[in-house]
């Protein structure tokens, strides 16, 4: 049988996690209702499949790196969509042709890149003018 000190020092943590836990789901739901009200703003093409993220993470390796880093990665993005995508049947299908791209990921990516880059230059300008 437990102490009493165990099972007082068990009681306590459990209102603690179910007092922290309530509020994180909250939290949770706040910030997810905010993401949906954002998705919402965008064009329909960008909202689905992944889209918005290979904009936005070609945008941030074009900002670190360069527009042809980026290129470079959004056709290595949607190459791997391709290679491990599946056909009806369920077994991988090995055909390498051009219709199997989804070109509009690849031009989400190009958009992010360009973002990505002239942010990356507008940051450069900024510094040079403050130092000069």
């Amino acid at each position: 049988m437990p102490s009493l000190r165990l099972r007082a020092k068990s009681i306590i943590t459990e209102r603690i996690i179910f007092a922290f836990g309530s509020k994180r789901k909250q939290i949770e739901q706040k910030t997810l209702s905010k993401m949906e009200k954002f998705m919402a703003l965008l064009p329909k093409w960008l909202r689905d499949s992944n889209r918005f993220y290979h904009l936005a993470g070609i945008g941030i390796v074009s900002f670190f790196g360069s527009i042809l880093m980026g290129i470079g990665c959004a056709f290595g993005m949607d190459f791997k969509d391709v290679h491990h995508s599946h056909g009806n049947d369920g077994k991988p299908f090995r055909d390498w042709n051009w219709s199997a791209w989804d070109w509009l990921d690849i031009l989400a990516g190009l958009i992010g890149g360009i973002i990505g880059q002239a942010a990356q230059i507008g940051v450069v300008l900024l510094v040079v003018n403050i130092v000069c």
